[in-house]
């Protein structure tokens, strides 16, 4: 049978106490972890959630059922896109798939995510994760845009002073030329 510890200590020396009913896994005379007895076939595991690290805790709630809850708080288009994945691709694809798009969320407002992916849905014969980080790339680059010309027409009052120009009319013949 397979008991697990928790990952800090996996290449460790440790105690092992055994009972009729119980399985206790110490360090330095401290309980690490305690399981109950595994009885019947041979090679079963009993594994505990918090023995792992973080980033392999994350991988077990990456499920199409977890995802799925996951894409309805941010929408309807965003939960339409990944039900479009999940049947398109048989599921460890889609897995991948889908933890692609959770990373590029992870770096998008909720906002933009959703109407990248409304856009998407709308208008992509084959959606894909690369078309979606186009559609978000070309938002960003349309909202910086429209804040480029919002802040123009303050631009245009500016004199020649504030340019920094030396020299003036008079150099190049202009009014007030002094001769």
């Amino acid at each position: 049978m397979f008991y697990s510890v928790p990952f800090e200590y996996v290449h460790d020396d440790v105690d092992v106490r055994i009972t009729d009913a119980l399985i206790e896994v110490y360090f330095n005379e401290h309980r690490i972890a305690s399981h109950r007895r595994l009885t019947g076939a041979i090679g079963q595991r009993s594994m505990h959630d918090d023995h792992m690290p973080e980033h392999h805790r994350r991988y077990l709630n990456h499920t199409p059922k977890q995802i799925l809850a996951w894409a309805k708080t941010i929408g309807p288009h965003t939960t339409r896109y990944v039900e479009h994945i999940l049947a398109q691709q048989v599921e460890k694809k889609a897995l991948k798939w889908l933890a692609t798009l959770r990373h590029i969320a992870a770096k998008e407002t909720d906002q933009a995510l959703e109407e990248a992916c409304h856009t998407l849905m709308s208008v992509a014969k084959e959606p894909s994760n690369t078309l979606l980080k186009s559609l978000l790339a070309r938002a960003k680059k349309q909202h910086a845009s429209r804040n480029d010309h919002t802040a123009k027409p303050a631009d245009h009052h500016q004199t020649d002073a504030q340019f920094g120009f030396a020299r003036g009319a008079g150099y190049f013949g202009g009014k007030n030329n002094e001769k």
